[in-house]
């Protein structure tokens, strides 16, 4: 099972996930109403819970941690059995399948040395984006997600080429052609 349709298949059973580096966790999504003003009806949102229930590396699925499990008991036993199923089938499936194609990493090096301890891989949460020294916290983006982000910012795209750092899907290094 690749992760794109492990992330869409858990939201089917009241699940979000967040992808940091190579590691995706799982959390309960949450119900809760926002009052827009007096005159209008209460808008129903979702937000992920505080606390993820699953850890997972992709890289490693042997890798799952699973905690505060206090939060999912409206979840419905059904519901988690078939979460539990999902986590087994990508468990199962051999790591260069995960993924839709190639798999990159875009590591910053500061000029001269300079600043060496800002140095490192870099990492977003969809807004921000911040540098991180251990390669396990860099955000993994597909050939396409480096060619939508090229294109959204083209100033950008001689440097992201530059770069990029391909991350071979058994999880070691490979050469950057």
């Amino acid at each position: 099972m690749k992760i794109s349709d492990f992330v869409e298949k858990v939201k089917k059973y009241g699940c979000g996930t967040k992808v940091s580096g190579t590691t995706i966790a799982l959390y309960k999504m949450t119900e809760y109403y926002v009052e827009v003003d007096a005159f209008s009806p209460r808008e129903k949102k979702t937000r992920l819970e505080n606390n993820p229930f699953l850890v997972m590396d992709m890289i490693d699925p042997q890798f799952v941690t699973m905690e505060h499990w206090q939060s999912l008991s409206d979840l419905g036993a059904g519901n988690l059995l078939s979460i539990l199923d999902l986590v087994e089938r990508v468990k199962n499936t051999p790591v260069p399948e995960r993924f839709n194609g190639r798999v990159w990493r875009l590591r910053w090096i500061h000029p001269d040395g300079i600043q060496k301890d800002r140095s490192g891989y870099l990492k977003t949460d969809g807004t921000f984006w911040e540098t991180s020294r251990n390669s396990d916290d860099a955000t993994l983006f597909t050939s396409t997600e480096l060619e939508e982000l090229k294109q959204k910012h083209p100033k950008y795209a001689p440097a992201i080429d530059a770069i990029k750092e391909p991350l071979m899907t058994d999880g070691s290094e490979a050469n950057n052609d």
